[in-house]
């Protein structure tokens, strides 16, 4: 019986030890984009050029890291949940930068065509059929 009671208590306190832990995470607040100093700094035309020549290698460099992206707009783009995306095309290439909520308030005094420069961090690339290569930032900011 000692041993039934041992062994419910224990389990009790495993399974507030993980909720507490769980929550801790969850909560835990996010680093802000603009106290992270970037890996890279690079021009879309550049970043397309990477790409188009390896996509797996220029993946593998960007994948987690910060990057600092000149360009100009192509298209503005407000997605369902109210983010902002600035998109620069070129050729069958695509970059998405998915702008922060703070970025996003700020995000209606830039227009197509406009040279902008955002700070974000690279997620990953889609390839697709219509749209060819498009590669995605989020979080980003304008700098």
């Amino acid at each position: 019986m000692k041993k039934f009671y041992l062994f419910f208590i224990l389990l009790v306190a495993a399974i507030l030890g993980g909720t507490a832990a769980f929550f801790y995470v969850w909560n835990k607040p996010k680093k802000s984009i603009a106290k992270i100093v970037a890996d890279y700094s690079i021009a879309t035309d550049s970043l397309a050029g990477e790409f188009l020549r390896d996509t797996a290698l220029a993946d593998n460099k960007y994948t987690g890291k910060v990057v600092v992206l000149n360009g100009v707009i192509d298209e503005i783009e407000i997605g369902m949940a109210g983010h902002v995306n600035f998109i620069f095309v070129q050729d069958s290439f695509e970059i998405q930068c998915t702008l922060d909520s703070l970025a996003s308030a700020q995000a209606n005094t830039y227009k197509v065509n406009d040279s902008v420069r955002l700070k974000g961090k690279y997620v990953g690339y889609l390839i697709d059929d219509i749209f060819g290569l498009q590669v995605k930032l989020n979080n980003c900011i304008t700098q």
